[in-house]
């Protein structure tokens, strides 16, 4: 059997004219990551667990019902939710409390997968905790759980073998990246079709696998606040810091949406971190003019001189400087261009 990456498997996948819910399930049936997962769930780390209970409810081998069982009592409850809605997606009635439980409170995109998962059973219990569950949810899910009520009920066969084999002799981590991909893929078919809660989702599914993938953080920032859900996108941009502390991307993309939001005092904080970490003369002068529209001149004046002396050719830096000189003395009363 031949061998690609997975990422590549999803491009052809689509170039063939795939439709978003069949790149949705591109590791259903790569049966070849149960044995690799399944040790994963014995890893120390709570996120390594989570992250490999989820992809064993993605890849669909009924087997692996026996490992997860044990997880629905596990001390994190990341790992539970993740273990409940894994074994639902296998067919097992056992994970429904805590599938359940997940489409009560946990951030939608886990809730998203709980629709499918207690899809996926397609037994009077779970369509039943599909319809007590409707009431409060947001468009996104709300959607999913008619949907799948209007279908009901879903195929419940496990998925076929995948026609092509992914490559696994790497860490469990490169495996949480190469795998993370496919959403990526998956986030591009959405974004076509103007589909932005489902783009902010399949990215946030990367992120639960690869929380280092940090461009995505201020994708989903951006089309979070184009919907006007400004509190996701400020929280999604924190959390991409707390994750990322030392990657001045990170840092940046989060000053960015604050300057979009024209909240520039926050937006200067979060500049100024990225230029102490190298960001770059273009970057770099996003710090300058968040201090400006800020109300502060002087340290503007301060921040460009700072730029110039870092990148001496800034064609932009010694005009920005005789500007605010001028406004320093009251002779010039000009605001910053971004």
């Amino acid at each position: 059997m031949g061998r690609m990456s997975l990422v590549g498997m999803v491009l052809a996948l689509v170039a063939g004219s795939a439709g978003a819910e069949e790149i949705a399930r591109a590791v259903a049936g790569h049966y070849e990551l149960t044995p690799t997962l399944r040790r994963g769930l014995t890893a120390q780390d709570d996120a390594v667990r989570a992250r490999c209970a989820f992809l064993l409810g993605q890849v669909g081998e009924r087997s692996a019902a026996e490992a997860l069982r044990p997880l629905l009592a596990d001390p994190s409850l990341a790992v539970r939710r993740q273990a409940g809605i894994a074994l639902c997606a296998l067919g097992r009635a056992e994970g429904l409390p805590a599938t359940e439980a997940a489409l009560a409170s946990a951030a939608e995109w886990i809730r998203y997968y709980a629709v499918q998962a207690l899809a996926g059973i397609a037994t009077d219990p779970a369509q039943a905790a599909l319809q007590a569950r409707r009431e409060g949810q947001g468009e996104l899910i709300a959607g999913q759980i008619d949907v799948a009520i209007e279908a009901w009920p879903w195929p419940s066969a496990p998925p076929a073998p995948a026609a092509e084999k992914m490559e696994i002799s790497g860490s469990l981590h490169e495996l949480f990246v190469e795998v993370g991909g496919a959403w990526v893929v998956e986030s591009d078919e959405y974004w076509h079709g103007g589909d932005y809660l489902q783009c902010v989702r399949c990215n946030e599914t990367t992120l639960f696998l690869d929380p280092h993938h940090v461009e995505l953080y201020g994708t989903s920032a951006w089309l979070l606040w184009s919907l006007g859900l400004n509190d996701r996108a400020t929280s999604l941009l924190r959390r991409g810091v707390k994750a990322n502390p030392t990657d001045w991307e990170a840092w940046f993309d989060a000053g960015s949406q604050y300057s979009l939001m024209n909240e520039h005092g926050t937006a200067a904080r979060f500049l100024r971190r990225a230029v102490d970490l190298g960001a770059p003369a273009v970057q770099s002068r996003q710090y300058c003019h968040a201090l400006e529209k800020s109300g502060r001149p002087a340290a503007a004046l301060e921040a460009w001189q700072a730029l110039q002396r870092r990148f001496p050719d800034d064609p932009l830096a010694a005009g920005h400087i005789a500007r605010l000189r001028r406004v320093l003395a009251g002779e010039d009363t000009s605001s910053t261009e971004v």
